[in-house]
């Protein structure tokens, strides 16, 4: 999809040389989706929102586990997503569906095996405009929090100093969440979660 080149930060001393240049040396975001391409996924679950104006809505819901050099390209390198929506909120949201769109017959087969809701609302919820993937927060949650900085970057630290998007954690798990579905199977706009593609651009992190 798109170079290394296309969008470039440096890392601090935080981080050793030789994990730099594993992260630079991913040459486009399409060998980062081939190389997730055969991670586990775990068995999925039905997630019921919680906010009141999303009353009785759920999405399907699914924990990959990748390894740690993969994860660390995803995430971390100028190449991987969060690369993509550097270079724009379109890059972001394209790279986005690519992720979705190589991973959904097998987020499919798993969910059909688990039986976690009717075929039709787990394909609408994948196919949602508001369907994501990201890491699992809870997995690095100490690595988000650390007081030493591990990107450089400066777009991102004008707008969110300190911010978590300056960190580059390492860790194993990528969630997919779908967007809400009604119970009638109807895909449902969250309109306070409109801005993450922006916000990604702006900070590298998720709103």
């Amino acid at each position: 999809m798109n170079s290394a080149a296309d969008v470039f930060w440096e890392f601090t001393a935080c981080i050793e040389p030789e994990r730099v240049a594993r992260l630079l040396s991913w040459r486009s975001f399409d060998e980062i989706i081939e190389s997730l391409s055969d991670c586990e996924i775990s068995a999925p679950y039905w997630e019921d929102a919680m906010s009141p104006h999303l009353k009785g809505c759920s999405r399907a819901s699914f924990m990959l586990k990748v390894p740690a050099d993969v994860y660390d390209g995803f995430f971390n390198a100028p190449a991987g997503y969060r690369g993509q929506f550097a270079r724009s909120e379109t890059d972001g949201e394209r790279a986005n569906r690519k992720v979705l769109d190589a991973l959904l017959y097998r987020l499919i087969q798993v969910a059909t095996t688990h039986r976690i809701a009717n075929l039709h609302l787990v394909t609408t919820s994948l196919n949602a405009k508001q369907a994501k993937v990201w890491i699992d927060e809870t997995e690095v949650e100490d690595q988000l929090t650390d007081p030493n900085l591990s990107i450089v970057f400066p777009i991102w630290e004008f707008n969110e100093p300190n911010g978590q998007g300056l960190r580059a954690p390492c860790g194993r798990l990528l969630e997919v969440k779908g967007g809400w579905v009604s119970p009638l199977g109807d895909e449902v706009i969250n309109k306070f979660k409109n801005d993450r593609s922006r916000h990604i651009n702006r900070t590298g992190d998720s709103k």
